[in-house]
């Protein structure tokens, strides 16, 4: 990436006026007709954009049902000035994550015959990721977070425009996504040369008692990051509590204000488990504090798996495991006491999630 010092101030100005416009996303009849098939246009709004956070309650699994989606490519536009002009092409897929298979097929690239028609790859990856795949996607209340996990080969401005522009019109075409944050693989906005991560600034998701619990996220405090970037992208303090594994590079952050029933685990230096001690907050099923082991098992129908409880005789965990592939290091656990009733819960990444005594 250019230093904002050596940046041309041109090259500066066009970047700051292709933010504000958006992504730019060609309307013409030049948009290649959709593939004859009876696959679900995920674009009209007959079906959810569901990710490694929302595939436990997003679309109902159907044997052989196919969904067809919109990738958004960059290609040279005869003017230069706009930077980030995209167009798309259609893909389809059998898998109900079409969100993260989306920016899959982005990463990839246009096929031979799409870039003889002057379509260009989004952006080119190197290096190794630093959470074992190109990238990891989240979805709650309508913003889709993105990280891309390894490097970012960029020439500067017009490359980041363009990268930006692509991501944002892939993810924004599905109805359940209004705003998408693109994060590098340190957690900065992508291609922000200004140092101040605008993007979560501008998008910052305040976490309140309606904030629905994921697998990966809780609001816009996703697993995965750190607590500074939590912090940044919900505007929410946290304390740091003792843990009894500091030395193990374990630690407790406490929520301050209204949601102090939540804390966050971190390991690694970055979060890896949400607990839920609050009656208010739900998953986005629903599910909660106060529901019977009945209702989990409803709301989560051939999903729930069932171990004693270490300390409660008669009581329970009930731990909800995804069936997609990508979403398998991934656990939601619901604690019952005797009477089968939820006395709180958690989410996040094995093996974490499991530790019955958090930290200790």
């Amino acid at each position: 990436m250019f230093s904002p010092s050596r940046l041309p101030l041109f090259s500066l100005g066009i970047l700051l006026i292709a933010m504000s416009l958006g992504s730019c996303v060609d309307s013409s009849n030049n948009e290649p007709a959709p593939p004859s098939s009876s696959a679900t246009d995920v674009s009209s709004g007959d079906t959810e954009a569901t990710d490694s956070s929302q595939n436990w309650t997003g679309l109902e699994e159907e044997a052989g049902k196919k969904y067809r989606i919109k990738v958004f490519f960059p290609k040279r536009s005869q003017n230069t000035a706009r930077l980030d002009y995209v167009e798309p092409v259609w893909r389809e897929t059998d898998s109900q994550g079409v969100a993260q298979y989306a920016i899959a097929q982005l990463l990839r690239g246009p096929q031979p015959d799409e870039q003889k028609l002057g379509l260009t790859p989004a952006l080119q990856l190197t290096g190794a990721s630093n959470c074992g795949s190109d990238f990891k996607i989240s979805i709650a209340d309508k913003v889709a977070r993105l990280q891309i996990c390894r490097s970012v080969v960029s020439a500067g401005v017009g490359d980041d425009a363009r990268a930006n522009s692509a991501i944002a019109a892939t993810l924004k075409q599905f109805p359940t996504i209004n705003t998408a944050i693109i994060l590098d693989k340190n957690g900065n906005c992508l291609g922000d040369l200004s140092g101040e991560n605008r993007c979560l600034k501008q998008l910052q998701q305040p976490l309140t008692t309606a904030s629905k619990l994921t697998l990966t996220s809780l609001g816009a405090i996703s697993v995965g990051a750190t607590i500074k970037e939590a912090s940044q992208a919900s505007g929410v303090k946290f304390a740091n509590q003792p843990s009894g594994g500091e030395e193990y590079g374990c630690a407790y952050y406490q929520l301050e204000g209204q949601l102090k029933d939540v804390s966050l685990m971190v390991t690694e230096g970055k979060i890896s488990r949400i607990d839920i001690d609050s009656k208010q907050i739900k998953t986005l099923s629903g599910a909660g504090i106060g529901d019977t082991e009945a209702k989990i098992k409803e709301l989560y129908s051939g999903q729930i798996e069932t171990e004693p409880h270490e300390y409660i005789p008669g009581g329970k965990y009930l731990i909800f495991v995804p069936k997609d592939a990508s979403e398998q290091n991934y656990r939601v656990i619901f604690e019952t006491n005797e009477q089968g009733i939820v006395t709180r819960f958690r989410s996040g990444k094995l093996p974490e999630v499991t530790y019955v005594e958090g930290c200790a």
